[in-house]
């Protein structure tokens, strides 16, 4: 998660901008940027954090690649080829799990 707080600001970014612009941000980001955005994904498919079902059932499509994108063992080429390929859900999931997260970041400081 410090990865995803560090990075906040870009990640919210993604998630409000263009399609356009989106594809240029991912296109000049950097490692770290692009491991917070795998993060992300990562904890939505863990279960960590809760998106709703409609989002589940609109990503059900990208199941395969999405779950590649989590993977570790991708380098950073192949992750920004990825990411720039199915950035429509990618912008969704962000869109809904940037602010649990930065609200569980909160808490985990918190205690």
């Amino acid at each position: 998660m410090e990865r995803v707080q560090a990075n906040e600001g870009y990640l919210r970014l993604i998630a409000k901008t263009t399609l356009k612009r989106g594809r240029r941000l991912i296109t000049e980001a950097t490692a770290a940027q692009l491991d917070s955005i795998c993060e992300v994904i990562l904890n939505v498919i863990k279960g960590t954090l809760s998106v709703p079902n409609t989002l589940i059932q609109k990503a059900k499509k990208y199941q395969k690649s999405i779950r590649q994108l989590a993977s570790r063992y991708l380098g950073p080429r192949v992750r920004k080829r990825l990411m720039l390929r199915y950035l429509p859900i990618i912008k969704k999931i962000l869109a809904v799990a940037v602010p649990l997260c930065t609200i569980l970041a909160s808490v985990t400081q918190l205690t």
